[in-house]
């Protein structure tokens, strides 16, 4: 589950990939169900329908992106987060589902064009999936770091390869 970058189907195959390597001899079905501009409130109105029908066994989840609002964070920002983000998890954790809580990743350095730059908006985004690691103690559900780990390849790829 997630937005736009979920959507795109690269992210979703990289996942399913690395499952069917791993688990090669496991039946699992893995069905993609990004939705472009999505925010956590979004997913919180499909989740009934678009997750738990499904009656999957576990989901992850990339939201963020657009729960920041491409502005620098603020306090409003982290509380909507937060608020949604948790009722998803708690929805989908009644439901007997595991959720791996996925940080939002990075946008670029150089290439992220909106109201605020891109260090504040990663600033943002980096608040936001400290947000997501609470959320996943708090439900006992695991957790992935999407964001830190991007946001250092980017730095280490451009000290090496330049912009």
């Amino acid at each position: 589950m997630g937005d736009s970058i979920t959507e795109q189907r690269l992210y979703s195959k990289f996942i399913e990939t690395y499952l069917r390597v791993t688990k090669p001899d496991s039946n699992m079905r893995i069905i993609q169900f990004g939705w472009g501009g999505e925010t956590a409130f979004g997913l919180l109105q499909r989740a009934d329908n678009d997750i738990i029908s499904w009656k999957p066994g576990i989901v992850t989840l990339c939201y963020g992106m657009n729960d920041g609002r491409y502005i620098k964070y603020n306090d409003a920002i982290g509380n909507d987060y937060e608020k949604n983000m948790r009722s998803v998890v708690k929805k989908l954790s009644d439901a007997g589902i595991t959720v791996v809580v996925g940080t939002p990743g990075v946008v670029d350095s150089d290439t992220f064009k909106k109201a605020t730059s891109p260090d504040d908006y990663n600033d943002n985004l980096g608040k936001l999936g400290e947000i997501d690691r609470k959320i996943a103690k708090e439900f006992n559900m695991p957790f992935a770091n999407v964001h830190d780990l991007m946001l250092k390849a980017m730095k280490e790829a451009k000290a090496t390869l330049g912009n």
